[in-house]
């Protein structure tokens, strides 16, 4: 039986740390350090950078990772400048490209990354938000992380989660179908902006597979817990970057902490044999 610890793989999302007065944010985030958790996952986009670096004023218990600014026009030492002088830090544990085309991995590109990480200002270079397929990223060289918005009933992603021998930082892990409607009310502050609907008739919209997955399984009351076991088990050992800006929303994900038992295990390689099987039966495409 494993025993997961959370500390050692939520990592806070911040998108919604805009959101927050200062003063929330600084008792928010001490909260999460008292829990063990020392992991932050920023970006220019976000509008978090310069909160977080008001936090690390007194005090830098929180590593760090960011990404390269959309649009991003080629500068690279100047945007991690401005990165580390908004967070207050001196390293970065991953530096994530975003949203770049292909064609805009080039040499140079690489040759920033790598003097960056000969000089220790960031641990990783990472892609993420892009269509890259690990080949492609394996040709450029250099990448040793990966980021991707994971979702039980993507065979793709899962594929490439299993698969990978990159560090992975899975993207709202329990996006866009595992909450109904009494759990959305408890979590409505973190996820509304990232669940999406669509006909739950559609043969390729996750709320119809789902469906069809829900007359085979028992998934009890709490299908949260089920998925969240799903990730525990599948993807263990990579890192989960949760948007939780909230004390009570952090205090609803350590409540679900969980030790794996071989039922458990079980029961997933069950569900991921009958993915696989309807994936045949049924075009899955990725909701925006």
């Amino acid at each position: 039986m494993s025993v997961i610890e959370p500390k050692d793989f939520i990592i806070l999302g911040s998108s919604r740390f805009k959101t927050l007065t200062q003063y929330e944010l600084d008792k928010f985030l001490d909260y999460a350090q008292l829990q063990g958790i020392n992991k932050i996952d920023t970006a220019p986009l976000y509008e978090s950078e310069k909160m977080i670096g008001n936090y690390h004023k007194n005090n830098q218990h929180f590593s760090v990772m960011t990404k390269l600014p959309i649009p991003f026009y080629g500068d690279t030492f100047k945007q991690v400048e401005s990165s580390l002088d908004k967070l207050r830090v001196n390293k970065l544990q991953c530096l994530f490209t975003h949203a770049l085309r292909i064609e805009q991995v080039t040499l140079k590109l690489m040759a920033d990354f790598y003097f960056l990480k000969q000089q220790k200002v960031i641990h990783e270079v990472g892609y993420s938000g892009s269509n890259f397929t690990e080949k492609d990223l394996d040709a450029k060289g250099g990448f040793t992380s990966l980021m991707i918005t994971f979702n039980g009933l993507d065979i793709g992603a899962y594929d490439l989660i299993s698969t990978t021998l990159k560090q992975v930082y899975i993207k709202r892990p329990f996006a866009n179908f595992v909450f109904d409607y009494k759990e959305i009310n408890s979590f409505k502050t973190s996820i509304k902006s990232i669940l999406r609907k669509k006909n739950p008739v559609d043969q390729n919209s996750y709320e119809f597979r789902f469906k069809k997955m829900s007359k085979e399984f028992e998934f009890g009351n709490n299908k949260t817990k089920f998925f969240y076991d799903f990730i525990l088990t599948y993807a263990f050992g990579h890192k989960y970057c949760m948007g939780i800006s909230s004390i009570e929303h952090l205090k609803k994900i350590l409540s679900m902490s969980t030790s794996i038992d071989e039922e458990t295990v079980q029961n997933m390689k069950t569900y991921f044999e009958r993915i696989k099987e309807l994936d045949k039966i049924y075009k899955f495409t990725q909701l925006s």
